[in-house]
């Protein structure tokens, strides 16, 4: 009985053991599954932090992307805005240009025109010249024909010359008064020296003493400061530098560039003659409007 007893005491033991080690081994499941819901939860919470974090983000993103294209559709209106206002300027531009080109090529003709003009009166007024001369030449020719009577003291009183009229217009007249009155050529260089005045005069200061009275000495030295490479020189310059004077028309530009280019190129073709002619009226065209430009932008 005892025996009974105590192996069934034994049987207890084993079995409270057991059921002890069984509830240890439940107890260590329950909190590991506790741990393990915690862990879970834990990622749950981190998991949805992290989905707000990335859809805040994508809104942010979102919002600095239309922001993006919003600014970059008004800076695209604005360009395209600025560009069409700079082209409308341009065609403006080019539209006063074309007009300022017409009204050149209007007054380019205009002077075209009226230097054609004038080179026909020229021309008649050389052909009645010519003709004039020709008839005083026959006159003289009459009168050298018929000797001269120095006892009557008749002579032929030459001009006189300063260095303002054509020197080779007055050595043509005091040739013709010297061969008219029979001079020799110390009454050559006496009556020569006699018409000199002003400016004229002191060109006996660039010749020695001793040729005062040498005829060819001081047509030399008159040709070299009056003659006519000299004066071409002058004319030449007055010509490039010439400019249309406040008030003065196109017509006595014209007329005046004209004149200016038959004394600086005498023995020029016409042709290059009238281009030259054209081409410094155009010049002193667009030097004047350019000064007027100049004033009215001053003006402003």
């Amino acid at each position: 009985m005892m025996e009974l007893l105590l192996s069934m005491s034994t049987e207890m033991k084993q079995i409270k053991e057991q059921s002890e080690r069984q509830l240890e081994r439940q107890t260590e499941e329950l909190k590991q599954q506790t741990e393990k819901l915690k862990q879970i939860k834990e990622q749950s919470e981190r998991q949805s932090e992290r989905q707000t974090e990335e859809l805040k983000q994508i809104k942010e993103q979102s919002e600095r992307q239309s922001e993006r294209q919003t600014e970059e559709l008004k800076q695209q209106i604005k360009e395209q805005s600025e560009r069409q206002t700079e082209e409308l300027k341009q065609i403006k531009d080019q539209l006063k240009h074309v007009k300022l080109e017409v009204a050149e090529q209007i007054e380019e003709q205009s002077i075209r025109i009226e230097m054609i003009e004038q080179k026909l009166d020229r021309q008649t007024v050389e052909v009645d010249h010519k003709i004039d001369k020709l008839k005083r030449e026959l006159e003289q020719s009459k009168k050298m024909a018929m000797p001269l009577d120095h006892a009557s003291g008749r002579t032929l009183k030459v001009p006189a010359f300063d260095g303002e009229m054509s020197w080779n217009v007055y050595k043509n007249q005091f040739e013709a008064a010297a061969t008219s009155n029979c001079w020799n050529g110390k009454e050559r260089s006496t009556a020569l020296i006699l018409a000199l005045r002003g400016s004229a005069a002191e060109v006996l200061q660039t010749i020695p003493a001793e040729n005062h009275f040498n005829y060819e000495a001081l047509v030399s030295a008159l040709d070299l400061r009056y003659g006519e490479e000299h004066m071409k020189q002058i004319y030449r310059s007055q010509l490039r530098n010439r400019t249309q004077r406040s008030g003065e028309s196109i017509q006595q530009l014209a007329q005046d560039i004209e004149r200016l280019t038959l004394l600086s190129y005498p023995t020029s073709d016409p042709e290059h003659r009238d281009e030259t002619a054209l081409d410094t009226a155009n010049t002193a065209r667009t030097a004047m409007r350019r000064r007027d430009r100049n004033i009215v932008k001053f003006q402003r």
